[in-house]
């Protein structure tokens, strides 16, 4: 019976609201291409990805696992598995594993009614990690405390990242916030010279942006506009430029 080397912890004392699950479904969306891209070269022919024990890749692996949106090998047998406390059948392979297409990731984890907290922030660390630390020569996502532009790359994520509220806009950048902190300094790319006191930007609860987004999909937009005012206490020309960047989600 093999055991998994890491990201066993799977309960956490709170959950995220329902209206995250989209977000973090574009992000583990992310995470999968990420993880199917630099482990192409090795894959096998029936699909399976070896992502070699090492660095963020086995606990990528191990989180989409655990939001049974991926699965480990077994030999001779195509039926899905996932672990049980850590453990494995001694015929699953925990090293080679396949994805769920992009679109079926994505309703999967979106229609979730709650997500844990403590696996959402393990899902962020390991998009951070892919990301910042392993992505592609010229494609990296900035770390640091500056504002920056988004890498197309990146755009889906990013927008996640923002309505989750790890992410001020700024005109057409975007900057990290102190809700970040804690999961950037857990994957080591913050320390304590990062936490800068920063000029607050008022944000808008996941809540309010999913009100203003119906009501403007119902063409509404002067209520979507008062929805996020309310919750936020946003200048009027704030909050309308905060619809313009939903409108665009």
């Amino acid at each position: 019976m093999f055991l998994r080397r890491s990201g066993e912890r799977m309960t956490g004392a709170t959950s995220m609201s329902r209206d995250s699950a989209p977000s973090l479904a574009d992000i583990a969306v992310g995470v999968s291409r990420m993880l199917q891209l630099t482990l192409e070269r090795d894959s096998n022919a029936e699909g399976y990805f070896f992502h070699i024990l090492h660095g963020p890749f086995d606990e990528a692996c191990y989180v989409l696992e655990d939001f049974r949106v991926a699965h480990p090998m077994r030999e001779n047998n195509n039926q899905a598995i996932w672990h049980q406390d850590g453990k494995y059948p001694s015929d699953v392979s925990p090293c080679h594993y396949a994805f769920q297409p992009d679109e079926e990731m994505r309703a999967s984890i979106a229609s979730r009614p709650q997500i844990d907290k403590l696996l959402a922030d393990r899902l962020i660390s390991v998009f951070l990690s892919l990301s910042c630390e392993y992505a592609a020569a010229g494609t990296a996502l900035p770390a640091g405390r500056e504002p920056f532009r988004v890498p197309r790359e990146y755009d889906l994520e990013i927008k996640a990242l923002i309505l989750l509220g790890y992410l001020d806009r700024l005109g057409e950048l975007v900057r990290w916030n102190n809700n970040i902190s804690s999961i950037m300094r857990e994957i080591r790319l913050w320390d304590e010279s990062n936490d800068l006191k920063l000029p607050e930007v008022p944000q808008v609860p996941a809540d309010a942006q999913h009100k203003a987004r119906n009501l403007l999909m119902q063409n509404q937009r002067i209520a979507a506009i008062k929805i996020v005012c309310d919750a936020s206490g946003m200048t009027l020309v704030d909050a309308m430029a905060c619809i313009k960047e939903l409108e665009k989600i």
